[in-house]
């Protein structure tokens, strides 16, 4: 037998024939004749072609993307199906016909009757189908699927074939449930936050507040929402936080905190520690931003307080110093003794009038000195080491020094310290200058 393709000059066609030979041999065995007989294939051959095409089609669609494409015969119940079943599920494929309840059987019990009954609706009502459900993997997990199929049908309306396609979608499934989380747990921390929170657009318009900034300015979530912001801030606030608005909108790296006045419904100042931050699209874009506002109005009442407080202590201080001073420097004045203030380097800051008095100088004179210049020669050592006690915080040092008078002679003199310190610090040292001539004598 022979396929054979003949070309019809009349008709000018192509016609497809199977020829069949059979030889007839005379009584000596010898070949007479052969009788041939011919059979018009074409319709066959043309329809073998057509089928060829058609499953060269489903297989190279079926490697040019990761669905598992398949095709339902209703009337055979049988099933072609493309190798990614075996890639995406790990389950091979048969050699022989696969048949539709061999690949539902894998689908999550859970998701049986829903498959079904989907599956049912379709093929008596619609013409497309579409259902998500659980398909069991070799490995023991389940695959999250979206199945897909065109539904063919008769002319009497019955369906007689399906094509479809398996995507599998997992890992979007996985990611949704994770944005979904992740929503959940910001709302949630919105929600309950103790810090006053609004999202506000481009356009300033409060899209949505927390119940903490209900409470803060007093009004009700429907009269909030679509409020401008800088309807509840102060006028002379305004222009800062629009411009750090503005500035977060265009470049949301830019961290921004600050303190500003708002208004309450009833018109009270509220004063506000401000942080703002980005809420961004799926290009990343900002689009809206998250207002936090932290009632800090108390605490800068408690603070403006402390500030009057503290001046109020500062100018009664100041008050009590000068008059402290000047007590001492009326006693110091009107003491037969000398008075004096000096640097840690034993240099004289001040001297009281009994100066002239005891040694015959001038208050001016005796600044310009110092008193190891008119300690006698004999008693400088001595003088030196009474600086060092006193510089050294023993206020019981004692010394009797002969200090040169205006006049050229030298007098004896008691001398006794007392260092001058604030928060452990040494500044300078007083000294009391006694005249003991007589008594020495």
């Amino acid at each position: 037998k022979v396929i054979m393709g003949v070309n019809r000059p009349i008709t000018q066609d192509l016609v497809w024939l199977l020829v069949d030979a059979v030889p007839v041999f005379s009584i000596k065995g010898q070949l007479d004749y052969v009788v041939c007989s011919f059979i018009d294939i074409t319709l066959q051959v043309n329809a073998e072609k057509k089928i060829k095409a058609s499953n060269e089609r489903f297989v190279y669609s079926s490697k040019a993307t990761s669905d598992v494409i398949w095709d339902w015969n209703l009337e055979t119940d049988s099933v072609i199906i493309a190798n990614s079943y075996t890639s995406t599920f790990g389950f091979p494929i048969p050699k022989d016909e696969l048949k539709k309840g061999q690949i539902e059987q894998y689908i999550h019990p859970e998701d049986q009757a829903a498959y079904q009954a989907s599956m049912l609706k379709a093929m008596t009502m619609e013409t497309y189908w579409e259902h998500d459900y659980r398909f069991f993997k070799v490995d023991g997990t389940y695959a999250f699927v979206k199945d897909k199929a065109v539904i063919l049908k008769n002319a009497t309306g019955k369906a007689y074939r399906m094509i479809g396609a398996m995507h599998d979608i997992s890992l979007e499934k996985k990611l949704k449930n994770a944005i979904l989380q992740s929503e959940k747990k910001f709302k949630d921390a919105f929600n309950n936050s103790g810090i006053a929170m609004a999202i506000i657009n481009s356009n300033y318009e409060i899209k949505t507040v927390n119940e903490q900034f209900k409470v803060l300015f007093g009004f009700e979530e429907g009269i909030l929402l679509n409020k401008n912001l800088f309807d509840l801030t102060q006028q002379e606030h305004i222009v800062l936080l629009r411009e750090k608005i503005n500035e977060i909108l265009k470049d949301s790296s830019k961290a921004h905190n600050s303190e500003n006045c708002f208004l309450s419904k009833q018109g009270k100042l509220l004063w506000g520690d401000v942080t703002l931050s980005v809420i961004k699209d799926h290009l990343n874009t900002p689009q809206q931003v998250i207002v936090q506002i932290i009632d800090v109005t108390t605490k800068k009442e408690i603070l403006e307080d402390n500030i009057k407080l503290l001046e109020e202590i500062n100018r009664t201080r100041s008050a009590q110093l000068n008059q402290a001073e000047n007590l001492y420097k009326l006693l110091a004045e009107n003491m037969l003794d000398l008075v004096c203030v000096h640097n840690l380097d034993s240099s004289l800051i001040y001297v009281s009038p009994s100066v002239t008095h005891i040694f015959g100088y001038t208050k001016k004179e005796a600044l310009k000195s110092s008193p190891l210049h008119i300690a006698h020669p004999e008693d400088q050592s001595r003088l030196n080491a009474f600086f060092t006690a006193i510089k050294n915080g023993n206020s019981n040092a004692v010394a009797q020094i002969r200090f040169k008078k205006q006049s050229g002679h030298y007098l004896w003199c008691e001398i006794k310290g007392k260092l001058i310190s604030e928060k452990g610090t040494p500044l300078q040292f007083h000294t009391y200058t006694r005249d003991i001539a007589k008594a020495k004598e």
